[in-house]
This record gives C-alpha cells, structure tokens and sequence, in this order.
C-alpha cells in the first residue's frame, strides 16, 4: 500500500466514525444530552460540548473527505482524538470522583477501557497519517512555490 492510500483509508475510517457518532448524538439527541450532562464537566462547558462536539465531528469529517484539506482535517481530527484519549485515561485513572457514563449510540456498548484503545488506536492511526499525508501535501505546495 503506498503512502497516499494509507492516508486516504485513515481519514474514510476516521470519517466513519466522527459521522456516526455525530448522527447517533443528533438522532437522540435527549439521551446524549442527558449523557452529557452525567460527565464530570462543570454545566457551562457542558451546554457547549453539547453542540460543539457533534458539530466539530461533522467538520473535520467534511475536512478529512477532500484532498485539498484532508491534511488539516487530520489535524483537526487527531486534536480531537487526543481529547477524546486523555478524557478517557483521565476516567481509566480515576482522577474523577465519579465515573460518568459513556455516550450513546454503539460506542454506548464499550467500556472505558474499549473506549481507551479505540481512541489510542485511532490517535495512532491519525499521527502516522498526519505524518505521511502533511509531509505530501507541504511538499507538493513547495514544488510550485
């Protein structure tokens, strides 16, 4: 598999995932609110992640579905996914006091632990292609600089 392909399977997975889980946020959309609101985060922030969550997903799942910015649409997405990791270490650490429910839809079935590896691997997934994919990209735009 060449190095372009791989990029291009990495951000479709990716893709994949941010779609459903922002369409399975926004279907039921009460029960992932209510989710929400169970998470450890002061309510303020919690009125916010309500929204920019999804919409964030639907963004770089946009960004990472076309050539020209797929590169910060890796970007973007493994920011997220770094989040996403530490938030779930965070709970796999016991640094809450309370341990919060998961989200909805079928990542709803995973534990914390599924959780953790399943967004660790994505995070890897999206580091070796924000290092194949950006380094093309940049070094396609010096050629013609």
């Amino acid at each position: 598999m060449n190095k372009h392909m791989f990029s291009v399977m990495v951000s479709m997975l990716i893709v994949l995932i941010f779609v459903y889980a922002a369409v399975s946020k926004l279907i039921d959309f009460d029960r992932y609110q209510t989710a929400m609101y169970n998470q450890v985060f002061p309510h303020r922030i919690t009125d916010l992640l309500i929204w920019l969550l999804p919409a964030s997903e639907l963004t770089f799942a946009g960004l990472l579905s076309f050539e020209k910015t797929r590169c910060w649409g890796m970007i973007a997405s493994g920011i997220l996914m770094a989040c996403f990791t530490a938030y779930t270490a965070a709970v796999l650490l016991h640094l809450f006091q309370r341990v919060p429910c998961t989200c909805g839809g079928l990542f709803s079935e995973l534990g914390w632990t599924a959780h953790f590896i399943l967004n660790f691997s994505c995070l890897l997934l999206l580091i070796m292609g924000i290092g194949v994919r950006c380094k093309y990209s940049f070094n396609k735009h010096k050629k013609f600089s």
